[in-house]
C-alpha cells in the first residue's frame, strides 16, 4: 500500500491596486478621517501606473519571488549564488520589491539580510477611470 501525504501551503495573497496619485491620496485621507472603511479585500499596496506595475511584476521579478518561496534563502548572498545574479543588483531589486510589500528583508543576528516572500499569489485591481 502506498501512503500519500498531502502538504498544504498557506496561501498568502497580496492585493495591488493601480490608480492615480490623486485618487490614492484622496483614499488615504478618507481612510484617515474615517470617511472610508477599507474592506479586507481592498488592495494593501497602491501603484500609480500600469507601466510601474509591469516593471514590478516583470518575469524576472516573479521568477525571483518563486525562487525565494521555494528555497528560503538565509541571505541575499545565498540568493545571489542560487540565481546567478550580481549581489548589488539583486539587493536593489529586493529593496524595490520590499517597498511594495512583495518581500520582507529581515536583518538576522549575523548581520545578514534574509529575503522573505510575502505572498504566494498576487491580485491586481486597476481603476480604469484614473489609472495610467
Amino acid at each position: 500500500m502506498i501512503e500519500v501525504q498531502e502538504i498544504k501551503v498557506e496561501e498568502k495573497v497580496l492585493r495591488i491596486g493601480v490608480s492615480s496619485k490623486e485618487a490614492i491620496r484622496k483614499r488615504t485621507i478618507d481612510i484617515a478621517s474615517g470617511a472610508l472603511k477599507p474592506s479586507d479585500h481592498d488592495p494593501k499596496v497602491w501603484i500609480t501606473s500600469t507601466q510601474a506595475l509591469a516593471q514590478l511584476l516583470s518575469p524576472e521579478n516573479i521568477g525571483l519571488l518563486k525562487v525565494i518561496q521555494e528555497t528560503h534563502p538565509a541571505s541575499v548572498s545565498e540568493l545571489a549564488r542560487t540565481t546567478g545574479r550580481q549581489q548589488g543588483n539583486l539587493s536593489r531589486t529586493l529593496a524595490n520589491m520590499s517597498q511594495y510589500g512583495l518581500v520582507s528583508l529581515s536583518k538576522e543576528a549575523n548581520n545578514q539580510v534574509r529575503p522573505v516572500a510575502n505572498a504566494t499569489r498576487i491580485e491586481v485591481e486597476i481603476d480604469f477611470s484614473v489609472a495610467g
